[in-house]
Parts: structure tokens; sequence; C-alpha cells
């Protein structure tokens, strides 16, 4: 079962995380949608992705793989294959629940949220269950995501125009006199 679970989560990681701002911008784009969620992915996205970045940079904490021995190895899946050499936070987990914080705190409906919500929980044990994450690197993955999606959500709820051009993300005051 936790083959099956875990090995479905890692595999539709890749996809959902390159295929989330398309999905999004080409109703903008190619018609007249509305482009506040997709506003709110890209800048959490971006902001999700840079923080791991710099964070496993900072850190440089070995992955367990790299430093148990009993750690399972399971390159036959695509994120037990070699990846970077730092392990925290976890990136999966971290833009898992980036996707899933900015869908649940702009939609905020159940239909939405719950199907998420378990699928983000998936990604973050698969990367245990691979052996290329510890627990504490999925759960502050998670924290990071999540946090960085209310961030944005909290710089852009009153956004009703839905352009970053009529509402900006930060508003400052230069005192000419």
């Amino acid at each position: 079962m936790a083959r099956s679970v875990f090995g479905g989560a890692d595999y539709t990681a890749y996809p959902v995380y390159y295929g989330a701002l398309p999905a999004l911008w080409a109703p903008v784009v190619l018609g007249d949608a509305d482009n506040r969620t997709a506003v709110r992915m890209t800048a959490t996205m971006l902001g999700s992705y840079g923080a791991v970045v710099a964070l496993k940079r900072l850190v440089r904490r070995p992955r367990p793989v790299a430093v148990h021995d009993w750690v399972i190895r399971r390159p036959a899946f695509p994120g037990g294959r070699d990846l970077d050499t730092w392990s925290w936070p976890s990136g999966h987990a971290t833009l898992a629940a980036a996707v899933v914080g900015t869908l649940a705190f702009r939609h905020q409906r159940a239909a939405v949220t719950v199907p998420a919500v378990i699928w983000a929980g998936a990604v973050g044990g698969s990367r245990i269950w691979l052996g290329v994450h510890y627990p504490s690197d999925v759960l502050s993955g998670w924290a990071l995501g999540a946090g960085m999606a209310w961030v944005v959500h909290q710089m852009r709820k009153n956004d009703e125009a839905g352009s970053l051009s009529e509402q900006p993300v930060f508003r400052f005051t230069i005192p000419l006199g």
C-alpha cells in the first residue's frame, strides 16, 4: 500500500509543480479569466522555491540516505534518484504545501481543499519513504509552503481588480517634506 500511495504521490509531484502555473495562466492569457489565483500561485511558488534553495545552501543538512546505512534507497522513483546534496527543508513538501495553501486560501471549499491536503500529505510522506528526507525536513517544508501561501494571501486578499498593477503587493510612503 505504501508503494502505491507514496509512489503515486511521487510520480504526480513534478507534473503538479510544473503544470500549476501554466494551467492557471492559460485561461488568463488566452481569454478573459480572473488572474487572482494565478498571481497568488506564482508569488507563492517563486517565494517558496527561493526560500528552499537559500535555506538548503545555508543549513547544508545531508540527506538521510547519505548518512545512514539502514535507509532504503528507492531509485526507481523520480524523487528517489540522485538529487541535490542537501535535505532541509524538503522542496517537495514546501511546493506541495504552497500549491495546496494557495488553492485553500483562495477558494476555501472542502471539495478543493480536502483532496489537495491528502495529496500534499502523501507527497511529504513519500519523501521520507524514499529515504531522501527526515520527518523534520517534511514538517518544516509544509510549514514554509503553507506560510508563504498565507503571507501572499494576506498581502493580496483585498485585491478585487486582480491585477498587480492596480493593487500593489507592497505599499510604502516616501516623505517629501
